[in-house]
């Protein structure tokens, strides 16, 4: 289980600073006693990773070098030499709220409504932040004074859709302007201080200005130490003595209340093997990872321009991990494992494709017996299917059953798109298909035998 340690400094190099202990495996009294901040030397090394935020001038020279110092003095050991790398301020800010600490007061000691500081992602960015906004206020208009000639510009905020404007909007009380969309901005150019007006959209309308200076920003870094074995209380009471190292961190205190687990949706769809024996369709689909499929579903046969309709026409049901196995069992869908016979005639159905790995819930397939392929090859040059893996939430000593209301559609990434989006449903090209097609009705000897001047293989 992983554990938080969380640290929050005031004042000098490190303004605050949060450890995360990955993969902790020590002694198992510290597991069952989180307040028991006493590590015992016999734990097993870990992975420690520190997220640090400094002042802007701050270098990641001054960062690690009041951490190794640290290291050193108070006994902890580890592997190599640490990593350190920059980090968005959104996660750090994220979990300094997980943490109910207050945002830190601007450069000038003063706290402002609105701010305006550089964004880490990209250099001509700026974050315009609306720290307690009153219900309902959003930015109405933003007055930039900018370095120099000291020119002011003024800003209307826009979409976060917009691929041209220079203010837009991405989150309730956050905007971001970006300079290199505005033209009229020289590179050496850089805000100093700025006017928002904010306006209400709730209640008696009203409008009032917010103006402050420019913070200069803050950096966040993530460092990590592989094999860390060590006392984190130690550590922090060392680098908190200013008659320690040149840059203390004031008030930095381990705090293993806050927990971190990480979990992925993301699934991959296993491979298929050959589908064809003969007049026989075995589709085959293997248990996705980590994933409790009790049954596979295929919609069957179908061509590409029903297949893409289809699928348009199930992805706009508003809960489909409920909505779409209730929908398929009100279809008359093909239930149990006894062969499904497929023709030219065969209307798209729903087919059940049941565990075939013997209760291990590991294999689905189902027979699926062609006829005539000639006109079948005729009526689907090129076979679709729509598939749904099925979850169902067992009983010991109960076998799966299709009535079972405890089901759901389990989410998996879509096969034919490049982005990495989870459905509910796929739309997928049955392999193998032509050719197999072609095989069976050249043996049945409805194709037309094909003219070839090679006498050893003409019929």
């Amino acid at each position: 289980m992983s554990r938080v340690f969380a640290a929050r400094a005031a004042g000098s190099l490190v303004l605050a600073l949060l450890a995360l202990q990955l993969a902790f495996s020590g002694d198992p009294k510290d597991k069952d006693d989180p307040k028991d901040k006493k590590r015992d030397d016999t734990a097993k090394p870990y992975k420690l990773v520190i997220l640090v935020e400094t002042k802007a001038k701050q270098t990641t020279e001054q960062v690690l070098e009041t951490l190794l110092e640290g290291a050193k003095e108070t006994g902890c050991r580890f592997d190599g030499e640490p990593d350190i790398k920059a980090t968005p301020a959104a996660f750090f800010r994220l979990l300094r709220q997980l943490e109910n600490q207050p945002e830190p007061e601007d450069e000038t000691g003063k706290k402002q409504n609105v701010t305006m500081r550089p964004s880490l992602d990209e250099p001509r960015n700026w974050l315009i932040t609306i720290r307690e906004p009153k219900i309902g206020a959003l930015l109405k208009q933003l007055k930039v004074t900018f370095s120099g000639k000291g020119t002011t510009r003024t800003y209307m905020p826009s979409p976060p859709d917009s691929e041209s404007a220079p203010l837009v909007k991405t989150l309730p009380g956050t905007y971001v302007l970006c300079l290199a969309k505005d033209r009229t901005v020289g590179a050496s150019e850089e805000p100093t201080s700025f006017e928002a007006t904010l306006a209400t959209t709730k209640g008696p309308k009203k409008e009032w200005p917010e103006s402050g200076g420019v913070s200069v920003g803050r950096r966040y870094y993530m460092v990590t130490f592989t094999n860390f074995d060590g006392k984190l209380e130690q550590l922090f009471d060392f680098i908190k003595d200013k008659r320690n190292v040149a840059n203390p961190v004031e008030d930095a205190a381990a705090d293993e209340r806050l927990q971190v687990v990480f979990a992925t949706w993301a699934q991959r769809l296993p491979r298929l093997a050959g589908e064809f024996d003969g007049f026989h369709h075995w589709p085959q689909f293997r248990a996705l990872p980590k994933r409790q499929v009790v049954r596979v579903w295929i919609l069957f046969p179908l061509t590409k321009e029903d297949a893409e309709k289809k699928l348009a026409e199930y992805r706009k049901v508003k809960n489909p991990g409920k909505q779409l196995v209730q929908m398929i069992r009100k279809d008359s869908p093909v239930i149990g494992k006894d062969p499904v016979t497929i023709g030219a005639s065969t209307k798209a159905q729903w087919i059940e494709l049941p565990d075939a790995s013997g209760g291990n819930l590991g294999f689905f397939t189902r027979d699926l017996q062609l006829q005539n392929f000639h006109e079948l090859r005729k009526k689907y040059s090129e076979a679709y299917r729509l598939v749904v893996y099925e979850f169902e939430r067992l009983k010991e000593g109960i076998p799966p059953s299709v009535s079972n209301p405890n089901v759901a559609a389990i989410e998996v990434p879509d096969p034919m798109s490049k982005k990495d989006e989870g459905v509910f449903i796929t739309a997928q090209p049955v392999s193998g298909w032509s050719s197999a097609l072609d095989r069976e009705a050249d043996r049945e000897g409805k194709l037309p035998k094909k003219k070839n001047k090679d006498k050893d293989t003409e019929k």
